[in-house]
């Protein structure tokens, strides 16, 4: 059991995620993120209220994202919002860490995609679906390819990724 408090409180981002399909006959590509979070005070970040401002944690999504959703992880679909081009996180966050996952889909004029870092993370992994695809910026360097449930991902890894860089 820990206090709770709706004031500010230390939150790391241990690890993002970005995995980038290949693109449909469309051209739009689903797009995955997934966030481990670490709540790193000793006590439980809850929401003052329900206003953008108010959330526990939030994210920036691109603002051509369609049909956003929350995909398995520790925090349920119920507390996750997505509006004003942010996923928004409400639900009670206890010390420790926790995994966000959502998706949504980008139609092709979405790409190239800038991807801001708003959050430092100690690791940044890209996977991307398409053979041709390329990724700059945000300290991602190549590493060996990646094979998940019979797709094939170029990967790009990254450590410390300071807030405000951008991938493209």
């Amino acid at each position: 059991v820990f206090d709770t408090t709706s004031r500010h409180v230390p939150m790391t981002v241990r690890g993002r995620h970005l995995i980038v399909s290949r693109a449909a006959s469309d051209g739009t590509r689903t797009v995955t993120e997934v966030f481990e979070i670490s709540n790193d005070s000793s006590v439980t970040r809850v929401a003052p209220n329900d206003s953008p401002a108010g959330a526990v944690w939030s994210s920036i999504i691109p603002a051509t994202a369609v049909t956003p959703v929350v995909a398995d992880g520790d925090i349920p679909a119920a507390a996750v919002q997505f509006a004003e081009g942010r996923a928004l996180v409400y639900a009670p966050f206890a010390p420790g860490m926790k995994q966000l996952a959502f998706h949504y889909d980008l139609p092709a004029d979405a790409f190239p995609l800038k991807v801001p870092v708003e959050h430092a993370a100690v690791v940044f992994e890209v996977l991307l679906e398409d053979p041709t695809a390329t990724i700059t910026g945000a300290r991602l360097a190549s590493v060996a390819p990646v094979a998940i449930e019979g797709h094939e991902f170029h990967r790009f890894l990254a450590q410390d990724v300071p807030a405000n860089a951008v991938a493209v």
